[in-house]
């Protein structure tokens, strides 16, 4: 890309930005919209969760091939929730936008030394687990684990709360021994069969599958879905050429 176009499309995002910002500043105003004026920081975080999933749903949709367009318009919607909290941190004189991206710059900009020199003019690699340390209070390993989001999906979670647990104590780290529970239990559950299953053993078992999805390299959470999309496709396939079964 050349520079000009690049500062062009840089002068376009300031402009676009500017103008979002006054939107939002109007919507939270004396003569602004009613529901905008009455939302809190709190009563934002739904919204703010369903658009990150509506987000992942665009990507899917492009990727399958039906273009940008999905993912412009819920990339705006983030970016616009964005801007209303920081609006609704500014009035209430608890923080602004500008702490919002001052802080996201500062942060990328530590965690990228390899990218941008130190006040010496030097660039290096560090680790960036290190990194992320380096800007937190020191906490325990349990208490980092605690810390992991507990909205997150459980798959997700788990599967982070697995990798800390493997880093800290090797728990969970052998691939065979994990298959082993799995298989252990996936019999438990066979000679139980679905009136004695109790909910310990399919979670447990559960937890294994996932467990050992995470060690082959692969998100489970992401796995399922794709796999539920597939099916689903298949089944509306089937529907729709009954023949071709």
């Amino acid at each position: 890309m050349s520079n000009k176009k690049n500062e062009e499309q840089k002068r376009q995002a300031a402009e676009a930005f500017e103008r979002l910002y006054e939107v939002v500043e109007t919507l939270r105003g004396e003569e602004g919209c009613r529901w905008d004026r009455a939302q809190t920081n709190h009563s934002l975080k739904q919204f703010l969760i369903e658009e990150a999933y509506e987000t992942a749903d665009a990507i899917t949709a492009m990727d399958r091939g039906e273009g940008t367009g999905g993912l412009v318009e819920e990339l705006g919607d983030v970016l616009f929730l964005t801007m209303l909290h920081s609006e609704i941190g500014r009035q209430e004189g608890t923080f602004t936008f500008a702490d919002v991206a001052g802080g996201s710059s500062q942060k990328m900009i530590h965690r990228h030394p390899q990218v941008f020199p130190d006040a010496e003019g030097r660039k290096e690699k560090k680790d960036w687990e290190a990194l992320k340390k380096e800007e937190k209070a020191p906490v325990t390993p349990q208490e980092e684990m605690e810390q992991i989001p507990h909205c997150f999906p459980a798959l997700l979670r788990t599967q982070k709360v697995q990798k800390k647990m493997q880093k800290y104590d090797g728990t969970g780290g052998d691939f065979l021994e994990c298959a082993g529970k799995a298989e252990t239990l996936l019999a438990a559950a066979k000679a139980a069969g679905p009136d004695g299953l109790t909910p310990e053993t399919g979670g447990e078992l559960l937890y294994q599958v996932c467990n050992l999805l995470r060690l082959s390299g692969m998100n489970s959470e992401q796995l399922l879905k794709d796999t539920l999309e597939t099916k689903l496709a298949g089944r509306a396939s089937a529907q729709k050429n009954p023949e071709a079964q």
